[in-house]
């Protein structure tokens, strides 16, 4: 199987978001009891389904849950009157401070740690807790003799120190806490969750006082008890951070077209959201002043931060796309500014820091003001903007090396001292500065398991094993085996029993972007082949490979020793396949020139996709170039000479490599197509979407791409993918009413599409790409996630079990097109990411769940870790095939069949009967000279499933060489004169050629004459000397490998 995950998961994310302005509803974290559980599963679905009409699924065969806790990070940083410093974290099931653990019961637990201003701790206690609960911390603020958080809560009971609050629904939050961790009250309150970028509730304090906004575009004053004492309105607004400013109110955020703050209307014509800053008094909700950053229509803008610097001026900080401007400054491009406005409310200067994001910059992470200077910080670097000079100077200060991870979160000065916190490799830190000259002072670091282990391929191995491709942030565990990277790839084999076989680490590899990664089989020596990006000098197993620059493609042998590796100059990889006779195939795209094999390749049309092949050495064969956005997918297979691929592309020709073929009427973006292993077009079309969208903002709703690629023994091709409302697949049209659906397809040698399929999976993007394999019968395995149901073929339909929950479907697809079985399970947020096919119903999928899959039973995830499931059908042992009709001189072979790759254990009875010459399933017998009369032999599976516990019996006479007298096999055999005296003559025609041996016996089957060995003369015509044979009878035996032919000798 090859898979894609393509870029456009962003867009389709970022439409799915603006075409529907949905209830925000975070993506829970998970937890689970320990890593790496693993359970025998109960036959039968944990959801029924409706109006259905479909076989029995296989049973599940085990769950475990390969990775970590997920790591821990400072989000909150505060101080009190006596210089203290306190973290208010969050963390996954457990965090290590210094020698204290604390454990949680959420999926996303928050702790509070408090320091002394040296930076070491000195206290630690869970603050915000809860079984499976859902909790999301947004604001922290000093308050009175303590400090006031503020979030939001979903469905649960919650542990607030020494309270608990129980929560139905999703509600927002204010808690007054003492610096002990002890609470003074817990606040809920209704929180409109219709934002369609953001999710906050922003607090300010004043004196007794504090702000908060739960809404779009309110404001609440309430006193020192958290009561409700007045509400500022605004209109079509989002507020996402606010500040006290004296008798005043600062406010920041985003807004559609138009917004008003009392009298002062802003408009806007950007077709998505435009960034504002506004300051009303508190006394009467008035406005004093107020901007937004801009009017051109492709721009997009949010205010996240604002501070109040010592000279009570006030810094405005968030990000842009497309462009911005505040006052009379603009900038272009993407990235995050910094805007100083005056005390009085005057624009004084802007300043801008570019950044590379895909969406839009989310602006700074923190700002913090000091005497005379405005700190601000991005990922793992602390920028510095002296205000008196022109406030357009900053140095850039990186805290963490290259081969560290992480960023900061939050900043506090105090007392000539800047404190920071955030996440280190997977860790909370608290990190000490002084302020002249700006020096590292100290640095504490949280423990643990606190990493993340994310499955990005399955491949089944040889006998049952399983080959995993992931990647790794941080401290995490892979059934048993303790990993450790900042950041790297993974590649690892287990067997049927989880347990690992051999672990290879891959460092300096981009694992986040894991379209780069794909994993594939070479069945010819059981060696594997994996695509990765070098993000710096790649190591593996602790062996740097200097030569790694780029995209890279590495090859393992069966016992995990890298055979290879080279490197590949494009601008992406996308996939890799192996056939049958070790050839590779990799695919993906280039926008720049690039030399292989002595050959300079040109992008035509800006970028231009790619199939590359390779030979089992790694050596360059041939590159084909398409002339279109990129080659997603590519599927090999040299018995049916078969190299299969999908792309992007529009258009009624396709060019490669200079080369026109017509691929008829063009329907959507999508191109599929087969060459030869020689790199010659068998066939070609496009399909997809045959409509425009409704709306601007819809057009992902009628689109249509290629997820995964397969081609069978005979050069069929099966694609799935996922697809909008209607769509055209060769002559077959399917449509669906909802937007977001799942299709699979079949098309012949030929490239006539035999079937294709729809699964309907609703109006709610489950943020996923489906996964699909196939068993050596034909048979399609399809594995998807869905939001709320999943309707297959208009008659089978599920439903999650809670309204905007999410569930998983495994369903097989026979060789026909029709549905076999549907498997379905519940889970809180689902992404799906590999299938390993050991047989027919004996497959392994995995994904990431949070903060649960419900099974046979309930499984609680970490956020940290994947999980692997294994189904099986357990095949019982067949009835072997052969003769059962032997000569206890013979030699015979005997055959199964089995659907799925199993040890074979031979069994004959009894065993004085012969010996067993082989194991698989195929075996020859070499029957006991000395045994005649009834054996049995049977066999015993031993594979993914377990172990067969029938043995079906196959009954074979073997009899003693008399039996078999004058059996004319050989129906030229000549022996004479017999009886015979001292010269036996015989005259036997050979004409396939056979090996022949010929040897006399006694009647109780004592050898004493061996006459010939292994003769494939065409004619034999020989005669022999008996002479010391005594008088008696004997039996002349000639054996043709296992057929054995006999005659009576009588000597004189």
């Amino acid at each position: 199987m090859n898979k894609l995950l393509p870029t456009l998961f962003f867009l389709l994310l970022f439409f799915q978001l603006k075409a529907q302005q949905l209830p925000y509803n975070p993506a829970k974290e998970g937890l689970h009891d320990k890593p790496n559980i693993s359970k025998t599963g109960i036959p039968g679905n944990s959801r029924e389904a409706q109006e259905s009409t479909f076989g029995t699924p296989p049973s599940v065969k085990s769950v475990s849950t390969p990775g970590g806790s997920g790591g821990a990070s400072g989000r909150y940083i505060i101080t009190d009157a006596s210089n203290n410093v306190y973290i208010i974290g969050k963390y996954s099931n457990e965090v290590k401070l210094d020698v204290t653990t604390l454990t949680g019961s959420a999926y996303k637990s928050y702790f509070l740690a408090r320091y002394n201003t040296d930076g070491s701790l000195t206290s630690s206690i869970n603050l915000i807790d809860g079984p499976d609960a859902d909790i999301s911390v947004e604001s922290a603020e000093p308050f009175l003799t303590g400090f006031v958080t503020s979030g939001t809560l979903e469905d649960g009971t919650y542990d607030f120190g020494n309270q608990s609050v129980t929560i139905t629904g999703i509600k927002a939050f204010i808690a007054y806490f003492n610096f002990d961790g002890s609470v003074n009250w817990v606040k809920t309150f209704d929180n409109d969750l219709s934002r369609s970028n953001h999710s906050v509730a922003p607090i300010a304090v004043r004196n007794d006082s504090i702000f908060a906004s739960f809404n779009h575009a309110e404001v609440s004053l309430l006193n020192s008890s958290g009561n409700n004492i007045k509400t500022y309105y605004f209109t079509t607004m989002e507020v996402l951070d606010l500040k006290v400013h004296g008798d005043a109110l600062i406010i920041g955020g985003q807004f559609f077209n138009e917004m008003s703050i009392d009298d002062i209307t802003l408009l806007s014509e950007a077709t998505f959201e435009t960034a504002f800053v506004g300051s009303i008094a508190i006394a009467d909700g008035s406005a004093n002043w107020a901007y937004e950053a801009g009017e051109n229509p492709t721009w997009q803008s949010a205010v996240n931060k604002i501070a109040i610097a010592q000279d009570n001026s006030i810094i405005v900080s968030g990000g842009f796309k497309g462009g911005a401007s505040w006052g009379d400054y603009s900038y272009g491009g993407t990235g995050s500014f910094i805007t100083h406005i005056t005390a009085q409310g005057g624009i004084d200067t802007t300043f801008t820091q570019s950044a590379d994001y895909y969406y839009f910059s989310r602006g700074f992470n923190c700002l913090i003001t000091t005497t005379d200077s405005v700190l601000f910080a991005m990922d793992n670097s602390l920028m510095i903007n002296q205000t008196d000079n022109g406030f357009n100077e900053h140095v850039d200060r990186p805290l963490f090396s290259e081969e560290h991870t992480g960023g900061i979160e939050a900043g506090v000065y105090k007392n000539g001292k800047i404190y920071l916190t955030g996440t280190l490799d997977n860790n909370m830190f608290l990190m000490t500065l002084t302020e002249d000259p700006l020096t590292i002072a100290s640095t504490f670091q949280s423990g643990g398991s606190s990493g993340t282990f994310q499955v990005r391929s399955l491949e089944p191995g040889n006998s049952q094993s399983t080959l995993i491709l992931g990647t790794l942030y941080g401290k995490a565990d892979l059934y048993g085996e303790t990993l450790t990277a900042n950041e790297a790839l993974v590649l690892a084999k287990k067997d049927y029993n989880n347990q690992i076989e051999w672990v290879n680490t891959i460092h300096n590899t981009n694992g986040s972007k894991g379209i780069s990664n794909d994993l594939a089989i070479d069945k010819s020596s059981n060696s594997t082949v994996i695509t990765g990006e070098a993000t710096g000098e790649v190591t593996i197993n602790g062996v740097t490979y200097p030569e790694l620059q780029d995209n890279f493609v590495g090859k393992f042998t069966e016992t995990g020793t890298v055979e290879w590796v080279i490197n590949i100059p494009m601008t992406e990889t996308h996939t890799v396949s192996v056939d049958g006779e070790g050839s590779i195939y990799v695919s993906g795209s280039f926008s720049e020139s690039v030399e292989l094999g002595g050959t300079t390749y040109t992008p035509t049309l800006g970028v231009s996709g790619f199939i590359a092949k390779y030979n089992d050495k790694g050596q360059f064969q041939w590159l084909k170039q398409l002339d279109a956005d990129g080659v997603y997918l590519v599927s090999a297979n040299a018995s049916a000479q078969t190299i299969s691929f999908s792309a992007e592309m529009i258009g009624t020709s396709v060019s490669f490599s200079g080369t026109d073929y017509p691929i008829g009427q063009a329907h959507g973006k999508n191109l599929l197509g087969s060459l030869s292993p020689e790199g010659i077009v068998n066939w070609a079309f496009t399909y997809g979407a045959d409509a425009e969208p409704d709306d601007e903002y819809d057009y992902i709703a009628d689109y249509c791409w290629a997820t995964t690629i397969d081609v069978d023994h005979n050069g069929n091709t099966f694609v799935s993918g996922i697809t909008g409302r209607s769509n055209i697949f060769g002559d077959t049209s399917l449509y669906s009413p909802f937007r977001y659906n799942h299709f699979s397809l079949k098309v012949d040698t030929n490239g006539d599409v035999n079937w294709a399929r729809i699964i309907k999976t609703g109006e709610r993007l489950a943020l996923n790409y489906n996964e699909a394999g196939l068993d050596k019968n034909g048979n399609y395995y399809l594995y998807g996630a869905a939001a709320d149901s999943v309707e297959f073929n208009d008659n089978v339909k599920f439903k999650a079990a809670t309204s905007g929950s999410y569930g998983a479907y495994v369903a097989q697809i026979d060789a026909a097109g029709d549905l076999a079985w549907v498997y379905y399970f519940d889970a809180g947020s689902m992404n799906t990411s590999g299938v390993a096919i050991h047989g027919e119903n004996a497959f392994e999928i995995a994904g990431k769940a949070s903060p649960y899959i419900e099974l046979d039973q309930t499984y609680n995830t970490y956020y940290g870790s994947s999980f692997i499931i294994g189904f099986c059908e357990l095949e019982q042992a067949p009835v072997a095939t052969g003769n059962v009709e032997v000569l206890n001189t013979d030699t015979t072979t005997y055959q199964i069949d089995l659907s799925t790759s199993s040890q074979v254990n031979w069994i004959l009875e009894p065993t004085s009967a012969g010996k067993v010459l082989d194991s698989g399933n195929e075996t020859r017998i070499a029957w006991s000279d000395s045994f005649s009369g009834e054996a049995k032999l049977s066999v015993n599976i031993d594979n993914f499933c377990g172990t067969s516990s029938a043995r079906p019996v196959l009954t074979i006479n073997v009899s003693g060489l008399t039996s078999g007298l004058n059996n004319k096999v050989i129906e030229s055999l000549q022996a004479f004169p017999n009886p015979v005296d001292e010269q036996l003559t015989l005259k036997i025609k050979n004409d396939e050629l056979k090996k022949l041996d010929i040897a006399i016996y006694d009647l109780l089957g004592k050898k004493h004459l061996l006459l010939e060995e292994g003769n494939n003369n065409a004619n034999i015509n020989k005669t022999y000397n008996l002479s010391n044979l005594a008088k008696g009878t004997y039996i002349l035996l000639i054996k043709d490998g296992q057929v054995s032919e006999s005659r009576l000798i009588f000597k004189q």
